[in-house]
């Protein structure tokens, strides 16, 4: 596979799960040929129940049974600033840490994505 190839990580495909979310002709033809399962919602994940969560601006989010209240724009742990100011951050963090090492990226280009995101915090 291409990520396996540009990252030198491996996929355990045998932990690896498809979860529907329209109608998928020949999934379980697929699902064979990628050595994984075939899951359905509602999901668990460390032994949390979830769900998918449909955002009124079209996004979706997948919160936890118990952290769903925490989860929720509007809510009132989200609404505080400090608070969404370390989900913003870990989000952006995340990017670099799972993409960027999969391609050459100079130090000039790093410390003008760090300004980008100190000026958006």
């Amino acid at each position: 596979m291409l990520f396996e190839a540009m990252s030198g990580l491996h996929i355990n495909m045998s932990k690896s799960i498809i979860y529907l979310v329209n109608e998928v002709p020949n999934l379980e033809n697929f699902a064979d040929i990628m050595c994984c399962s075939i899951g359905s919602f509602p999901t668990t994940y460390l032994d949390t129940i979830g769900c998918w969560l449909q955002i009124s601006w079209g996004l979706e989010w997948y919160c936890g049974k118990s952290l769903k209240d925490d989860c929720l724009p509007g809510s009132n742990n989200i609404s505080h600033k400090e608070a969404r100011l370390t989900l913003i951050n870990s989000v952006l963090d995340s990017i670099s840490t799972y993409f960027m090492p999969l391609f050459p990226l100079p130090a000039n280009v790093q410390n003008h994505l760090d300004k980008i995101r100190r000026d958006f915090l």
